[in-house]
């Protein structure tokens, strides 16, 4: 794919919530592909990292999402997501290392902020945080 000129979508089919799954493109619309053509799971949200290596989306069933990153090719995925919460809106930090996201706490439903270190790190809520959600990173000057 060539960089500024590739698309990430969704597409539903057949037109059932678990079958919402990343697609790529061109943007002149030729050389689609599923991302992940072997998921059973519904996908959504994808977001490209600056450094256009990796995407982070959000799958699983409604109120059990969890925030995932892979390679752009699919391989090397990694859930980001702390235990005992549901997250979505992944957002990546302008060096492309790491990825911000809201989680809800399964227990009181809270939503708090929570950073991952793509390498695999456990993610790590932002102090303070108690009710706040859709996080977005300034970007590089």
């Amino acid at each position: 794919m060539e960089p500024g000129r590739t698309l990430l979508l969704v597409r539903q089919e057949p037109v059932t919530e678990d079958n919402l799954h990343i697609w790529l493109a061109k943007a002149d619309g030729s050389e689609l592909r599923r991302l992940h053509p072997t998921a059973t799971r519904g996908e959504h949200a994808p977001v490209f990292s600056p450094d256009g290596k990796k995407i982070a989306f959000v799958t699983g069933p409604h109120g059990h999402e969890r925030v995932y990153v892979s390679a752009l090719d699919g391989s090397s995925e990694r859930d980001l997501t702390p235990a005992d919460t549901w997250a979505d809106h992944p957002t990546w930090s302008p060096d492309s290392t790491e990825i911000a996201f809201h989680a809800v706490s399964y227990t009181d439903g809270t939503r708090q902020i929570y950073i991952a270190d793509i390498t695999g790190a456990a993610a790590r809520r932002l102090p303070g945080s108690t009710d706040d959600f859709q996080p977005v990173w300034s970007p590089a000057y």
